[in-house]
Order: C-alpha cells, then structure tokens, then sequence
C-alpha cells in the first residue's frame, strides 16, 4: 500500500510565515488607518498592536499634545518600542504590556481613542469577541475605535492569500475576513454602528479600516 502525504498545508504554513511580518510591517496596514484617527490635542489615544506591526510613533510624533498608549504584544515588541521612543524622542507614548492575557491593563473609560492594527483575524471567536469588548470598556462614553484587519478580497489573488491563511489559522478566525463580517464582532461586543472607512489593496490582500462608536 502507498501513502501520499499532501504538500499543501506545508507549503501554505511556509508561504505563510515567510510572507506574513513583512506584510504587517507595511504601511498599508496602518496608513489608512492612522489618518483616520486624526487625535485630537488633549486626546487620551490607546493603540493595540501585534509583534511587527508599525508602531504608534510616527503618528505620535505628528500630533505631540495628544497623549499614546502602545499596548505591545510581549517583552520582545515592548523593548523595540521602548529604544524607538528615545531614538525618535516621542515624549508623548507610554509602552505598556498585559500581565493577563485577555484583560487590558486599564481602567474603565480610560481613553477617547482606541486604534486596533491587524489584531482580530488571529483569534478565535471567543477571544475575538473578548479583546473588543475589552476596547469597549476602556474607552469613554462616544469614545471611538478604528480597527483596521484582513478585509473581503475582490481579486483571485487577493482570495489566493486568504486561502493560505485559512489553511494556517483556520476558518473559524479566517471566514469573517473572507465573506466581510469581520466587524460584526465589534456590533456584538457592544459598539454602535461600525462603519467601514476604507479598503486597500496590497499585493495579494486587502485591508479595510472600520470604525465604531461606544453609546
């Protein structure tokens, strides 16, 4: 008897992990996505980031009487962050991590602002739906969100990349992005009308930018 093994979840997990933190370090995932956001003098501005994802900084840097706070990922991203900070000289970002996993360090209704780059499309739905409702709570009342993620594809390419993450990550993080619901999550953790600002091309995927609103 003769057994074949299937090449494809190799070749997907390696296209995958080779193409993927470059494709997070670029700035189609968070150009549209800080323009957005446009803080405000005064401002209290949380952003939630995942290791390789371009930093609060340079965004920092444009608006100096706004205050930042980068939650990073791990001690990794948080010493990077840190060294960019006295590099640059942004007086005006506080780089802080997690000691539990699914509870953001803050309290409630602690910023006006909360920005999420690429955060979502990782997680399982339970988690998923934890972590908004988690940006939910610290933001203040007709306190906003601006997430931008992994959007509906509209090209055979575009489609190709989702498959390979489907096969990665799995479909129950992964099918959201494909059919576009992705910000339904944030509808069921509470927010009122999330509403998509913008959709992007990149090469072979597609990033949208999607705000919403705390009653």
């Amino acid at each position: 008897m003769t057994f074949f093994l299937d090449p494809r979840p190799w070749i997907a997990r390696r296209t995958f992990r080779s193409a993927y933190p470059r494709i997070l370090r670029d700035p189609i995932c968070t150009e549209a996505l800080f323009e957005a956001v446009a803080p405000q003098p005064g401002e209290r501005v949380l952003h939630v980031r995942k290791a390789d994802t371009v930093s609060v900084i340079a965004l920092a840097k444009l608006q100096p009487e706004a205050r930042f706070v980068s939650l990073e990922p791990d001690e990794r991203s948080l010493g990077a962050t840190v060294r960019e900070i006295e590099t640059l000289g942004a007086a005006n970002v506080q780089p802080v991590t997690a000691s539990e996993p699914r509870r953001f360090p803050f309290a409630d209704a602690s910023f006006d602002k909360v920005v999420s780059s690429m955060n979502l499309h990782t997680e399982a739905p339970e988690p998923r739906l934890a972590m908004a409702r988690e940006m939910l709570r610290v933001l203040r009342r007709k306190g906003l969100l601006y997430a931008a993620d992994l959007d509906a594809p509209t090209t055979p390419q575009e489609q190709g990349f989702l498959k390979v993450a489907n096969f990665v990550l799995g479909a129950e993080r992964i099918q959201p992005h494909i059919d576009g619901t992705w910000p339904d999550v944030l509808a069921a953790a509470g927010f009122s009308r999330p509403k998509r600002l913008a959709s992007n091309a990149f090469e072979s995927l597609r990033i949208g930018v999607v705000r919403a609103q705390k009653r």
